[in-house]
C-alpha cells in the first residue's frame, strides 16, 4: 500500500542513514520501524509516588503551610 507520510528532519535522517548503512531501501527501514514501534513494550519508568495530603474543606490555612506541615511530620517519621 502507498502512502504519503511527512517525517520530522531528525527521524528521516536517522532512517536515511540506516537505509545507507545497511544498503536497504528506505521504505524498507521505515516499515521495520514502524513494526518494532507497534510491537515492543514500552521502555518501563519507575513509579513516582507523589504524597496526597487532605487539605479538608474551606479552610483559611495555606496549602503551602499543611505541605510543609505534612512534609515535616513525614520526615520525624
Amino acid at each position: 500500500m502507498r502512502k504519503s507520510v511527512p517525517l520530522d528532519d531528525e527521524p528521516a535522517a536517522v532512517l536515511s542513514r540506516e537505509a545507507e548503512r545497511t544498503g536497504r531501501p528506505f521504505h524498507d527501514v521505515v516499515n521495520d520501524a514502524i513494526r518494532r514501534g507497534l510491537v515492543s513494550p514500552a521502555a518501563s519508568r519507575p513509579v513516582i509516588e507523589v504524597p496526597v495530603f487532605n487539605l479538608g474543606s474551606a479552610t483559611t490555612e495555606s496549602p503551602w503551610d499543611v505541605l510543609a506541615r505534612e512534609d515535616a511530620a513525614r520526615l520525624q517519621s
